[in-house]
């Protein structure tokens, strides 16, 4: 590991932020702030923290987003904290996640089906497949950013994988 590469200076975050970082890595946390908080921020430092403290390994771990240009900041802001360490990271948009487990696991998905269609056919493979919830607790970490968008069936997908 680069040891050039640092979490984002301690001195910069509030109490709150520090202890949602630094929290046991079995804690489950759910952060409730409004707009410019420093949500994203803290939970890509909770993630490298994770990497970094706990020795989480980085491919046992996902971080999810509601857009591509916002997978695209959390890409790059995690290769600054842990380097080449951060390709291991699953950080992808839920549908993209989605897609992944559907197209692994159902030799019938289809490119030409709807985004919902995707997310109700995930959830069904993960309620009844063994092989995708065998898959699935190699997954130590999820983390949800922006979870407040969370809303019909991607919620209920999020809550599947989450049981």
């Amino acid at each position: 590991m680069n040891t050039l590469l640092t979490l984002p200076p301690m001195n910069d975050l509030d109490c709150d932020q520090k202890s949602v970082i630094t929290a046991d890595s079995d804690s489950r946390i759910i952060v409730d702030a409004g707009p410019g908080t420093g949500k994203t921020a803290v939970a890509c430092a909770r993630l490298a923290y994770l990497i970094k403290e706990e020795d989480v390994e980085p491919s046992n771990t996902w971080m999810i987003s509601f857009t591509r240009t916002a997978v695209a900041e959390i890409r790059a802001r995690l290769h600054s904290y842990v380097g080449d360490e951060s390709f291991a990271i699953r950080i992808a948009t839920i549908d993209s996640h989605a897609w992944s487990i559907h197209s692994g696991h159902d030799p019938k998905a289809r490119l030409n089906g709807s985004y919902e269609e995707n997310i109700s056919r995930v959830i069904e493979l993960l309620k009844h497949d063994a092989d995708v919830a065998e898959e699935l607790e190699q997954i130590e970490h999820v983390i949800i950013d922006e979870a407040q968008d969370l809303v019909g069936q991607r919620a209920d997908l999020i809550q599947a994988l989450l049981d």
